[in-house]
């Protein structure tokens, strides 16, 4: 039970113009939950006192322990007897044990799930599931200890032997893989275990990447400008990603603003915070623009002559397709986006790859004087991972 607050498709029909906000979930949802009420806010919904006043009623919960997700489900109960009929009702966050019996229940020829670890949890509690085919979606293989405890490397050792011993109780048809092979590291999942890469041959479909668009289409740097409302000068966009973990990245390039605009007097910059950032919470500094959430980054990305970002495979990805020059920041102790991520990018040739913990302003101003601008020579990755996925589906499904 899983859906999401869309203004414009719950607006459909007669307008829907109150909300009332039900928030059950877990601490690390808060900025999460703040962001869907401002979300409203800002389009013009007021925000009714009780659910049975509202158009729309939405409930964020959590399912973190098995007992709460009991609770979870009385609570969407008890608020589906109070709503109005017309009303529309909206539940954020995990419900697993509720998927998983939906799965064994319900009549569906196949189900494809996109790193579904809840479902996958549930599943292996009840010996007595007997659910429908289905085809797993993974971005990486194996996990990696960012430390010497030998809590966190037993902890990595049981996760990664459980790669290679994939419950029958799935009924799993096919493993596709987002990427390429050579994002695999050629490296034991460890003791006793095989090669990641080799394994990752063996038993899943390496597809490509998948992008929400044809990079093809944004070529032309001068035609998007115009769209976007961005004149001549020199463009840097700087972006946390959907992370509210960013935030001091943010306020070091603000901090580096100033320092570029020395040799670079034209200079604009865009600072986007981020649906879980407040863009008041960003360093205030003369001549930047801060920006909360920008629907389709990537067109700002394609419009930009530098890119500054974490180091997520999302935004790194859409950088490296558009093929704009960019620096990126990897969570540091955090495995996938130091050495995985880092890795793809290194051997693409794409962004330059900088410590934030060691990172000054002049070093941040400097890379980006260096580089904005710049051509590129990335690396061609294969863009069209989603066509080549769904071939993988409808193979499985003839």
């Amino acid at each position: 039970m899983k859906r999401t607050a869309d203004v414009s498709r719950i607006s459909a029909g007669k307008p829907m113009r109150s909300f009332h906000f039900v928030d059950k979930s877990c601490h690390r949802r808060k900025e999460e939950v703040s962001w869907v009420r401002r979300f409203f806010l800002s389009n013009g919904w007021t925000e009714a006192a009780a659910a049975e006043k509202a158009d729309c009623v939405i409930l964020f919960t959590c399912a973190e322990m098995r007992y709460k997700e009991a609770n979870m489900i009385r609570e969407v109960e008890r608020l589906s007897g109070r709503i109005g009929r017309d009303a529309e009702f909206i539940v954020g966050s995990c419900l697993p044990k509720t998927n998983k019996e939906a799965l064994a229940k319900g009549d569906f020829d196949l189900v494809v799930g996109d790193e579904f670890y809840d479902i996958v949890t549930e599943i292996s509690r009840d010996k007595a599931y007997n659910g429908p085919p289905m085809i797993a979606i993974w971005d990486f293989l194996g996990f990696d200890a960012v430390s010497m405890s030998p809590k966190e490397r037993l902890f990595v050792y049981i996760m990664n032997r459980s790669w290679t011993k994939p419950n029958p109780r799935f009924n799993l048809k096919k493993m596709i893989m987002i990427g390429e092979l050579e994002d695999i590291p050629d490296r034991s999942l460890g003791l006793g275990l095989p090669s990641r890469r080799a394994y990752t041959k063996s038993n899943f479909e390496c597809v490509g990447y998948v992008f929400p668009f044809d990079p093809a289409n944004f070529l032309d740097k001068i035609k998007i400008r115009q769209e976007l409302g961005y004149g001549s000068e020199p463009l840097i966009i700087a972006s946390a990603g959907g992370t509210a973990i960013g935030r001091p990245l943010l306020d070091l390039c603000c901090s580096a603003y100033s320092l570029m605009k020395r040799k670079i007097p034209d200079l604009r910059m865009v600072v986007v915070a981020g649906p879980r950032i407040p863009p008041e919470s960003i360093k205030k500094v003369d001549g930047v623009e801060v920006q909360g959430y920008v629907p389709e980054l990537y067109k700002h990305f394609a419009a930009s002559d530098f890119g500054i970002c974490m180091g997520g495979g999302t935004t790194t990805l859409e950088l490296t397709a558009l093929r704009v020059p960019f620096a990126f920041f990897p969570l540091e102790k955090h495995f996938e986006q130091e050495l995985l991520i880092a890795e793809r990018c290194r051997r693409i040739g794409a962004g330059i790859n900088m410590k934030f913990s060691s990172s000054t302003p002049e070093m941040l101003a400097e890379v980006a004087i260096q580089n904005i601008g710049k051509k590129v020579t990335y690396q061609p990755i294969r863009t069209n991972g989603a066509e080549n996925a769904g071939k993988v589906i409808n193979g499985v499904m003839a």
